[in-house]
């Protein structure tokens, strides 16, 4: 089950590295770079107001769009969905948004 994640959870945390974590792999870290509101278009009635968490992570490989463990000290191991979205001089960008 997703945890009901906030805003408020990640904006405290940007600069701060997390470490993407699965059975089987090891430790992928991630820098969170920004975490920022989305702007709610719909009228449709939302659980939570959404936002938009941005990571940059090393190369030369990168990590697949899936469902991963974002691990963090103060946060513990929540289940994220992470989508590469660019190639950057020093690995990749990655995005994950919550509506």
């Amino acid at each position: 089950m997703f945890p009901d994640l906030k805003l408020e959870d990640f904006a405290p945390y940007v600069g701060k590295v997390f470490n993407v974590v699965a059975e089987g792999y090891h430790p992928y870290p991630l820098t969170l770079v920004s975490a920022t509101a989305i702007p709610n278009r719909s009228n449709l009635a939302m659980t939570r107001p959404p936002f938009d968490l941005r990571f940059t992570g090393p190369g030369p490989g990168y990590l697949p769009q899936d469902t991963w463990g974002l691990e963090h000290p103060t946060l513990g191991v929540v289940p994220v969905c992470i989508i590469p979205r660019a190639q950057n001089a020093d690995g990749y960008d990655y995005q994950a948004s919550f509506y």
